[in-house]
């Protein structure tokens, strides 16, 4: 239930850092890609949300 705690602070508080705190806490996320790996991820996923807008308000 931490995960999911962290994911809606990060989103109400438009913290990308709560993100990847997340993230990293994530079973399945942290079983599968290294800190780096998600690192790039959450910097990919911001980068192609740009074009959309939805993200922009995150820091």
């Amino acid at each position: 239930i931490n995960v999911q705690k962290l994911t809606v602070k990060a989103a109400i508080e438009k913290d990308k850092t709560s993100i990847f705190h997340a993230l990293l806490l994530d079973p399945l996320t942290s079983a599968t890609l290294t800190i780096d790996e998600i690192q790039r991820m959450l910097d990919e996923i911001f980068q192609l949300e740009k074009e959309y807008g939805y993200l922009e308000d995150f820091k």
